[in-house]
C-alpha cells in the first residue's frame, strides 16, 4: 500500500490574504499544479482521501476524491501546528488497509517525514526528506504497517 503524501500547491501570499487564513484558495498556479497532481495520480485507486481543513488543501484533492467519488475525510490532526508525530502514525496505520492520499502543510510534512526516518524509513536517491515545496508529493510505501521507503515528487508548475 502507499501513502501520497502532498503538500497543498500554491495559495498566494498569506501577508496581502484579508480573511481567515483557513479560507485562502489556491491560485491559478495552485490550479495547475493540482492538474499535475490529479494526472500523476491518475492511476492510484484511494481507499481514501484525507486534508487539512483549510480549504487550499481541500482544494489540492479535491479532483482526486472527485475522480474516484471519495468525500474528503478533513482532519484537524493535519491542520498547521499540530503534533507531527501523531499525524504520521496516523496516517501510516490508514495506509496499512488501502492506498491513502492526504494533503498537509510544510510545517507538518518535513517533521512527518523526518519522524518516519528515524524510524527506519528509507528515502530513494537523493531526496531531501525535509523537501517539502508547494505541489510536492512524496510517495510512502507501507509494508506490515511501517513506512519502508519514500520518493519524492517535485510540483508540476
Amino acid at each position: 500500500m502507499n501513502l501520497y503524501l502532498i503538500r497543498h500547491a500554491h495559495a498566494g501570499s498569506r501577508t496581502r490574504w484579508e480573511g481567515d487564513d483557513l479560507d485562502r484558495p489556491l491560485s491559478r498556479r495552485g490550479q495547475q499544479q493540482v492538474a499535475h497532481l490529479a494526472e500523476l495520480l491518475a492511476d492510484v485507486r484511494p481507499a481514501a482521501v484525507w486534508s487539512s481543513p483549510a480549504v487550499r488543501c481541500v482544494q489540492t484533492v479535491e479532483p482526486i476524491a472527485v475522480s474516484h467519488d471519495l468525500e474528503i475525510m478533513a482532519d484537524p490532526l493535519l491542520a498547521e501546528g499540530n503534533d507531527a508525530g501523531k499525524a504520521a502514525m496516523r496516517m501510516v496505520e490508514a495506509a496499512a488497509d488501502g492506498d491513502l492520499v492526504v494533503c498537509a502543510h510544510g510545517d507538518l510534512i518535513p517533521r512527518a517525514m523526518g519522524l518516519l526516518v528515524t524510524d527506519g524509513m528509507k528515502i530513494a536517491g537523493e531526496d531531501d526528506p525535509s523537501s517539502c515545496r508547494k505541489g510536492s508529493m512524496w510517495i510512502i510505501e507501507i509494508e506490515d504497517g511501517r513506512a519502508v521507503r519514500a520518493s519524492h515528487e517535485p510540483p508540476g508548475a
